[in-house]
């Protein structure tokens, strides 16, 4: 899988690199063989190789990210 980014640091690197462990796992129903991110404006690449391991932490953070969404939202109607 390849995904080119405007620009990224390392702790959006890591966060596309999960999401699309996730992504593959659940619409594919396997894992990539190698993730690549291209950054468009500094010319970097980041490859990484996810494991059987990284399935359980794509999901819990998928899940972190849709729990912190309800409660935005849950928020936001109060106001």
């Amino acid at each position: 899988m390849k995904k080119y980014l405007l620009l990224a640091d390392d702790h959006l690197i890591t966060l596309f690199q999960l999401m699309m462990t996730v992504y593959s796992v659940n619409v594919y129903g396997k894992l990539p063989d190698k993730v690549q991110i291209v950054t468009l404006l500094d010319g970097k690449e980041y490859e990484y190789s996810p494991t059987m391991e990284d399935i359980t932490l794509s999901q819990q953070f998928v899940k972190d990210l849709n729990e912190t969404k309800m409660r935005q939202e849950s928020w936001e109607r109060r106001l």
